[in-house]
C-alpha cells in the first residue's frame, strides 16, 4: 500500500523511522492508516534523496506536533542546498566527460583500443 518492500520496512524499523509493527497471528506486519501515511512520507523523502538522519529529524518535528514548521523548512532548505551543490558537481563532471569524449572522437576513435585516450594513463603506468 505504501510502495515499500518488506526489507525496506524492516530497515526503517531497525533505524527507528518506523515503530515496530504489530503482528498478525501468522507473523505478518499489521499497519494502520497512520503507519501507512508515515511510510509514504518516508518513501517520498527517500525519493527526494533525503538522508535517513534528515528524515528522522523531520519525523521528530511531526511527531512532536508543537514544534514550529520553520524547523521543517530549515531542514528542507538544507537539503535543497545540498542538492544544488551536487548538481554543480555533476555539471562539472558532465563538462569533463564531454570534453574527453570530444577529444576521443577527434584523436583516437575508430582506431584500436591500444591507441584510445581512455587507456592512456594505464599505458603510462606500464611504460614507467
Amino acid at each position: 500500500m505504501a510502495g515499500c518492500a518488506v526489507a525496506t520496512i524492516r530497515y526503517y524499523e531497525e533505524v527507528g523511522l518506523m515503530p515496530r509493527a504489530n503482528r498478525a497471528t501468522g507473523g505478518g506486519r499489521l499497519f494502520n492508516e497512520r503507519d501507512i501515511a508515515r511510510l509514504v512520507f518516508i518513501r517520498r523523502c527517500r525519493d527526494l534523496d533525503m538522508p535517513i538522519e534528515k528524515i528522522a529529524q523531520l519525523l521528530a518535528i511531526s511527531d512532536d506536533g508543537k514544534r514550529p514548521c520553520a524547523e521543517a523548512l530549515d531542514l528542507a532548505n538544507e537539503h535543497l542546498t545540498a542538492v544544488r551543490d551536487r548538481i554543480r558537481e555533476l555539471r562539472k563532471l558532465e563538462r569533463t566527460l564531454s570534453a574527453f569524449a570530444a577529444e576521443c572522437t577527434v584523436t583516437c576513435c575508430g582506431g584500436s583500443s591500444a591507441s584510445c585516450n581512455l587507456f592512456a594513463d594505464m599505458r603510462k603506468g606500464v611504460e614507467a
